[in-house]
């Protein structure tokens, strides 16, 4: 025991708080990588498919037709620059993911099931 509280109490405590660190880092990581924001070599943010394949070319240097891959609208969007045979996610909008996640009911329920299964296992 630890200052009169079982040792499990204070390792239940360290994993939250390791928890909330690595989702924070995510969080932030994410935002970095905004369309709206994005503005690498001066690119403007990008809105649709023109802004795009403009912030594929200025940003990134990966110019020509065909080389981008855009999807949502303005304020939820995702794009991707085409090299070779792969693609190379350029941003992505949070609201682009919330939206996806909407839409896919076996990630609601995942997420659903892990969030019940960690409060448990931390006795929330």
């Amino acid at each position: 025991q630890i200052q009169g509280r079982p040792r499990c109490f204070e390792m239940k405590k360290v994993l939250l708080f390791a928890l909330l660190a690595i989702l924070l880092a995510a969080v932030q990581a994410q935002n970095d990588r905004l369309c709206t924001t994005y503005d690498k070599n001066g690119a403007s943010p990008v809105t649709d498919e023109a802004s795009c394949e403009a912030a594929c070319c200025k940003g990134e240097g990966i110019c020509g037709g065909g080389k981008t891959d855009f999807k949502g609208v303005s304020g939820a969007a995702k794009c991707g620059c085409k090299t070779g045979g792969s693609t190379r996610d350029l941003c992505l909008d949070t609201q682009y993911v919330s939206a996806a996640a909407m839409r896919s009911t076996s990630v609601g329920v995942a997420l659903a099931f892990a969030a019940a299964v960690a409060a448990r296992a931390l006795h929330f």
